[in-house]
């Protein structure tokens, strides 16, 4: 482990890459170290003393699987350890860079600060209206622009029609009119587009608000077409890319705003049965 010592990770990415070479009470401590997380850590229990009593083991054994990952001493071990469980976001970039091949490792690189800056780019209010708007609305019409949008407004049609809400999404220009003119006052229209330049996109979006229909843009351009048209802008941070001396954009950031999205009018409205699974590591032997 001594050259991931010098690298920039934190203990719980170290133990799982070598997660493999470990045995007795090392794999003990490393199963319990991972299956910590910042809502249930004890700083006070962070202690040689008290993790040895706690696992069965010797203080003399913590100190050691300090040194085995590439820390001088339990001090910096628990320092380094408290940064990467309130900092996953780095964590995980920097298992990528440890774990992962060039450019897979790219793409997490660039798409978890995304993820991190959409969340520090939206704004709570616009984003608790636009579920306030969801909740009330009898449809709510998912249009995406052919190609990547398209494949994130089927993915928000999907999810709300597995939580029993009506849901209808649409890649087609004259089938989006068409719905506009059929819908009932109240009724929600996202559309999705990373530069929000489609022209004939805003204009249906316009002859909706005309029907007193709510707008909501997902977009990473608060100056464009489409966002001018909406009642609501929700922002997102992807990414770009080249792919064949084209621009493509990671779009990570956009279908985690869904699920905030959908999940949140399923919890409200309790339309289905909603239970959050936490990720488990492996069991200690």
């Amino acid at each position: 482990m001594a050259d991931n010592a010098k690298m920039p990770i934190g203990p719980i990415t170290r133990m799982r890459a070598c997660l493999d070479t470990l045995d007795g009470v090392f794999l003990r401590m490393a199963s319990w170290f991972m299956q910590l997380t910042p809502e249930n850590i004890q700083v006070e229990e962070l202690t040689t003393g008290k993790i040895a009593a706690k696992l069965g083991i010797s203080g003399a054994s913590v100190v050691r699987f300090c040194y085995k990952l590439g820390y001088p001493n339990f001090a910096s071990f628990k320092m380094a350890l408290m940064v990467e469980l309130l900092d996953p976001a780095a964590s995980a970039a920097a298992e990528s860079r440890l774990n992962y091949p060039p450019a897979a490792s790219k793409v997490i690189e660039r798409t978890l600060p995304s993820m991190s800056l959409t969340l520090k780019t939206i704004n709570p209010a616009l984003f608790n209206r636009a579920v306030e708007a969801m909740c009330r609305a009898s449809m709510v019409i998912w249009y995406g622009f052919p190609g990547d949008s398209a494949h994130l407004a089927m993915s928000g049609e999907h999810k709300m029609t597995r939580s029993s809400l009506r849901a209808r999404a649409t890649t087609d220009i004259r089938e989006l009119e068409a719905l506009t003119r059929i819908i009932s006052p109240g009724d929600v229209v996202i559309a999705i587009s990373q530069s929000g330049r489609w022209e004939g996109a805003a204009r249906a979006m316009e002859e909706f608000r005309k029907r007193h229909g709510t707008i909501i843009c997902i977009t990473g351009q608060a100056d464009s077409v489409m966002a001018r048209a909406a009642d609501i802008i929700l922002l997102t941070a992807a990414r770009d890319i080249s792919l064949g001396g084209e621009p493509l954009a990671l779009r990570a950031a956009q279908l985690m705003l869904i699920d905030m999205l959908v999940l949140e009018v399923a919890s409200r409205l309790q339309s289905v049965s909603l239970e959050w699974i936490e990720p488990k590591a492996a069991p200690a032997k």
